[in-house]
């Protein structure tokens, strides 16, 4: 198997593996889906956003965000706000709460990390995350670079997001 074939396998599989142990997540505090998890965490590192500019940044269709973002307002973790730059638009942007909630899951997924490798030293879990940064970067950049000019007719992978 060519190594670019096995990554695509490897990735699928993380994917799974990390819904997985989502699931399996240690009870206590709030409950929370990996779609939520992402949109806070943009959210969260980002600042203040549009509603499309989530949606792009999340790789999703614009249709698909707007209908998770209410129940997270609902929640008290988003809120909405003037865009000071257009008047007519609108940020998201975290509440107080949701912030504590983000910092929260975020904490558990670190201790979930920590239990789950106990064979790995800390220059092992660097040297993956620098691997998954550097991967991250190079996969935006090129989805970028293959995004349809405006106007132009999605692909029918852009549809089936």
């Amino acid at each position: 198997m060519d190594p670019c074939t096995s990554l695509a396998r490897e990735l699928v599989l993380l994917v799974r593996t990390m819904r997985d142990l989502n699931a399996v997540r240690p009870s206590g505090g709030e409950v929370m889906d990996l779609p939520t998890a992402a949109i806070l965490g943009r959210v969260g590192d980002e600042g203040p956003l549009r509603l499309s500019t989530l949606a792009d940044r999340l790789g999703l269709d614009l249709s698909t965000v707007s209908r998770q973002v209410p129940a997270l307002e609902r929640a008290g973790w988003l809120a909405r706000e003037q865009d000071p730059h257009d008047r007519r638009a609108q940020l998201l942007r975290l509440t107080p709460q949701g912030r504590g909630v983000l910092a929260d899951r975020r904490a558990q997924d670190a201790d979930l990390l920590r239990a789950a490798l106990p064979g790995w030293t800390d220059e092992d879990v660097a040297q993956l995350a620098a691997s998954i940064v550097r991967l991250n970067a190079d996969l935006t950049d090129y989805r970028a670079s293959r995004a349809p000019s405006a106007g132009a007719a999605p692909t029918l992978q852009q549809e089936a997001s």
